[in-house]
C-alpha cells in the first residue's frame, strides 16, 4: 500500500530499484509533491487501488504521480501534562496484601495473575493463599490515570511448595557464609558441581514452577558479566536456562531466587537435573559460579 508524502521544497522525480517486495521485484518511480496520488501505474496500466496484491511475482514497475499541492495546515491537538501516581510499594504479611497509602489516589486496582479483579479505596486486601499466584497494585488518581503496577508479591499455600535442600543431592560447601536454610548450600562452578540432580515427587498432575535459592557475589549487579547459567532438564529432557544473576560484590550471604521455568508434571516421582553444557558458558568465560541453597517447586495450576 503506498501512501507517499513529498514537501514542495523537495518535489521532483525520485527512483527506487530493485526493491524486493515477497515474490516479486519492483522499480518505482515518484514524480511531484503532495501527499495525494492523481496517477498510479502498474506495467504502464492505471489503477484506481494505490497498491499491490500480495500474490505479485516477478520483475514489474510502479509509477506514481503526486498533485502538486501543498496539504493544508492541520491543528496541534494539545493537551495538559499529566503526571502518572507513584507505584504503590506492596508487602504481604499474615494473609494480607498492604502497601502505604500514595498521595492524591483516589482508589486502587488489584490485578491477580496479570488481570484486573477489582478496585478498592482501602489499602489492605486479604487473601486466602492456595495455587501460585502473582498480586500487584495500581494507584489510581482523581481522573482514573493508573500509575505503573507495583512489584509483584507471590502468594501460595504451603501445601503447593517443595523445597529440596541441595546439600542433600550434593557436596555441602565448606565456605562460611550466611543467611542459608536448612544445614548448608552447595557450590556450582566451571570445576565444582558442574552437574546436580534432584528427585522430586509430585502428588498431582498440573503446571509447576521450578527456580532455586542462590547467592552469587561475584560482581555488583549493574555491570560485570559473572551471572551463572545452567540447563535444567526434567527426565532427561531439556527444559531451558536457569539463571543466576549477582547480587553484588562478594554479597555472598545476600540470597535470592532464579528465574522460574514451568513444567507440565504427572503425579509421581520425577528427575531435575542442572548442568553446565558448553552454550550455558558466560560471556566472562572463566567465572560462571553461584551458592545453591534449595530447589523450589511450586504449583500454578
Amino acid at each position: 500500500l503506498f501512501k507517499p508524502f513529498v514537501p514542495k521544497a523537495m518535489l521532483g522525480k525520485r527512483t527506487l530499484n530493485n526493491f524486493h517486495y515477497r515474490n516479486a521485484i519492483l522499480d518505482i518511480e515518484l514524480n511531484g509533491y503532495g501527499s495525494k496520488i492523481v496517477s498510479f501505474e502498474l506495467d504502464g496500466k492505471k489503477t484506481a487501488l494505490f497498491e499491490i496484491p500480495e500474490t505479485l511475482t516477478g520483475k514489474h514497475t510502479i509509477k506514481i504521480m503526486l498533485n502538486n499541492q501543498v496539504p493544508p495546515n492541520s491543528s496541534t491537538n494539545q493537551q495538559p501534562v499529566v503526571f502518572t501516581l507513584p507505584a504503590p510499594v506492596v508487602k504481604y504479611e499474615n494473609q494480607k496484601i498492604f502497601w502505604e497509602s500514595v498521595e492524591k489516589a483516589a482508589g486502587y486496582i488489584i490485578l491477580i495473575n496479570g488481570k484486573k479483579v477489582f478496585k478498592t479505596s482501602n489499602t489492605f486486601v486479604k487473601v486466602k493463599p492456595g495455587v501460585y499466584a502473582e498480586h500487584q497494585v495500581i494507584a489510581l488518581d482523581k481522573n482514573n490515570n493508573g500509575s505503573f503496577a507495583s512489584e509483584p508479591v507471590v502468594t501460595v499455600d504451603d501445601q503447593y511448595i517443595q523445597v529440596l535442600p541441595a546439600e542433600n543431592v550434593a557436596e555441602k560447601s565448606t565456605l562460611v557464609y550466611k543467611g542459608f536454610t536448612g544445614d548448608g548450600f552447595i557450590e556450582i562452578s566451571t570445576t565444582v558441581n558442574k552437574f546436580v540432580q534432584f528427585k522430586v515427587n509430585v502428588a498431582s498432575d498440573g503446571l509447576y514452577a521450578i527456580d532455586f535459592r542462590y547467592a552469587n557475589g561475584n560482581g555488583p549487579t549493574n555491570t560485570e558479566n559473572k551471572c551463572a547459567i545452567r540447563t535444567l532438564s526434567v527426565d532427561g529432557k531439556k527444559i531451558n536456562a536457569i539463571v543466576f544473576p549477582q547480587r553484588g560484590k562478594d554479597e555472598w550471604s545476600n540470597w535470592g531466587f532464579s528465574n522460574a521455568l514451568k513444567v507440565n508434571f504427572i503425579k509421581g516421582t520425577h528427575v531435575i537435573t542442572i548442568s553446565l553444557e558448553d552454550f550455558n558458558e558466560n560471556m566472562n568465560g572463566e567465572i560462571n559460579q553461584a551458592m545453591i541453597d534449595y530447589l523450589r517447586i511450586v504449583k500454578e495450576e
